[in-house]
């Protein structure tokens, strides 16, 4: 059984957005890591979030390396802010 704290210490995620100072966010931006016994060649994927409540997966990845670029490149598409601490440096 994977509960949600097991899932949190063995998964990530970047999370961007272009929420300003009172206002909430109109897009943002997830990319995380999927479970790798389910999608075993792209465990990784970007996903946007409209505030209309849609969503589409924008692309998905086959190393962290890449996901990691993915959502750089998604960021500055759509002219978002990280929000979320993460373990990368970039």
């Amino acid at each position: 059984m994977v509960t949600l704290n097991s899932m949190r210490q063995k998964r990530w995620q970047i999370v961007s957005d272009d929420h300003v100072w009172m206002y909430p966010a109109d897009v943002s931006l997830s990319t995380v890591e999927l479970d790798s016994s389910i999608y075993k060649d792209t465990p990784y994927e970007s996903c946007v979030f409209y505030a209309n409540g849609d969503s589409e997966v924008l692309k998905r990845y086959k190393t962290q390396e890449d996901a990691v670029l993915g959502h750089i490149e998604y960021e500055r598409k759509f002219n978002l802010k990280r929000i979320s601490k993460s373990e990368f440096k970039i």
